[in-house]
């Protein structure tokens, strides 16, 4: 099987040697627990190795997420310069829009190997605004458990806004395979929630997810991540320390997995 590397110090050994090629998957975690700053980081590991990224932005303009970038030495101007990564900056507030569209064509733009959406929050909030790709047939997809309930109650033909909402964001991830990327799709967890994401629909149509947390685990206090599901490849289990450190950015201490539950 053809693996895609994330560049991640620690990381890429939890998922056997990187994510299967093609895969799409979800990074789910509370605000301020380093998912932007692992997405950055699979860009720019890719694009220093001749992978072109698009990084796809509805909250954050490029030129913070480059300043971001820089604290960690990721000169993400220069490649962007050659070619190697993309920035699609697509405000909350734009209207009037198909999304799918403008991603497909930025990712052909530079042939396009890795993708970051940052992040389904916007969807979430303003799904009214973009329209479905409905060359794409839900029913002809493999609903799993969670969505095909939603089905089963005719919530996601019913029209109304929570139905239309869970449909786009289902229908969404699936079309991002349209595009022969290895993608990471960003969604927010709501602190305390069991949930993994506030939509409740992402982590079905993803083929991997991780989770990432700031809490506490055996009385201690530190950031964690859990490879919650991974298709196509067997994968490490249990809680993972990393940390952030300024000129290096995230490495994971994969020697030091834990199975304790995160509170």
């Amino acid at each position: 099987m053809e693996r895609v590397k994330t560049g991640i110090p620690g990381f890429d050994h939890l998922v056997k040697g990187g994510f299967p090629k093609g895969s799409t998957v979800l990074l789910s975690g509370t605000p301020g627990t380093g998912k932007s700053i692992f997405a950055l980081a699979f860009i720019f590991n890719g694009a220093i190795k001749n992978e072109p990224g698009l990084y796809v932005t509805f909250e954050q303009p490029p030129e913070e997420l480059k300043i971001q970038a820089s604290l960690f030495k990721w000169d993400l101007g220069a490649l962007e310069k050659k070619g190697l990564v993309k920035f699609l900056y697509v405000p909350a507030d734009a209207t009037d829009m198909n999304i799918y569209a403008k991603i497909e064509d930025a990712a052909k733009e530079i042939s396009a190997k890795r993708l970051v959406i940052d992040s389904l929050g916007v969807f979430y909030i303003n799904t009214e605004i973009y329209s479905i790709p409905l060359d794409i047939k839900v029913q002809e997809v493999e609903l799993e458990r969670r969505v095909k309930q939603h089905m089963d109650r005719g919530e996601f033909i019913s029209g109304g806004k929570e139905g239309h909402r869970e449909r786009f964001i289902y229908v969404f991830i699936r079309k991002l395979k349209d595009l022969r990327t290895t993608a990471l799709v960003i969604a927010d967890a709501e602190e305390g929630s069991e949930s993994l994401t506030k939509d409740g629909v992402s982590e079905f149509a993803s083929d991997g997810v991780i989770t990432m947390h700031y809490t506490g685990v055996a009385g201690e206090e530190g950031s964690y991540l859990e490879v919650r599901k991974l298709r196509y490849t067997g994968h490490e289990r249990g809680f993972v320390p990393f940390e952030i450190q300024e000129g290096k950015g995230m490495i994971v201490n994969e020697s030091e997995s834990t199975s304790i539950l995160l509170k």
